[in-house]
């Protein structure tokens, strides 16, 4: 006896795009489990979807199943190499895994491929930090802030990298800017 999980009879349930969508709206209700069996019912029927293979991997994410994530982005990346979002997403993966290593890889291939993506920048600052690489962070940080003068995330973490150091005058400067941009801070 065979079974059949796609429904030929119907057309619409032939169609990829169709589970993706299901997919995506399980993702907007936090329901990641029903979301990866949309996005692997997608694969099933096109095994190159990138669509569902990010999904998937988001919603892997969401569940600390970082492994499945980076499997799945993996297999997007072999597919389509030119995306920054599967870089990105392959560098937060391997971070929250506490593999620095491939983190910083995947973030500069990111800002390789989209320079101006500062939230690949902070978290290759991020990573450097974690890394105890201050130095490098203070580096990033400090480019970021270059291009983004107003960018108060830059700034805060940079104040903050700055505290742990004890250079305190260095980080009351950067204070003194965020207040300057923004007074609710």
């Amino acid at each position: 006896m065979s079974f059949n999980l796609i429904n030929t009879d119907n057309p619409i349930k032939k169609d990829k795009n169709f589970f993706c969508a299901q997919g995506d709206s399980f993702m907007l209700k936090n329901e990641y489990r029903k979301a990866i069996k949309e996005y692997l019912i997608s694969l099933m029927i096109d095994r190159k979807n990138i669509y569902a293979r990010k999904g998937a991997s988001k919603a892997y994410k969401n569940l600390k199943e970082y492994d499945k994530a980076i499997k799945h982005l993996k297999d997007a990346r072999d597919l389509f190499s030119f995306d920054s979002e599967i870089y990105y997403e392959l560098g937060l993966n391997y971070l929250l895994n506490a593999d620095n290593i491939n983190a910083k890889k995947n973030f500069i291939r990111t800002i390789k491929l989209e320079p101006d993506n500062k939230n690949a920048q902070i978290k290759l600052a991020l990573t450097h930090e974690l890394s105890s690489e201050d130095d490098m962070a203070i580096m990033v940080y400090k480019t970021i802030i270059e291009k983004n003068p107003c960018y108060i995330p830059a700034l805060s973490n940079l104040a903050a990298l700055y505290i742990e150091q004890e250079e305190f005058e260095q980080a009351i400067l950067l204070f003194k800017k965020m207040i300057a941009i923004n007074n609710d801070y």
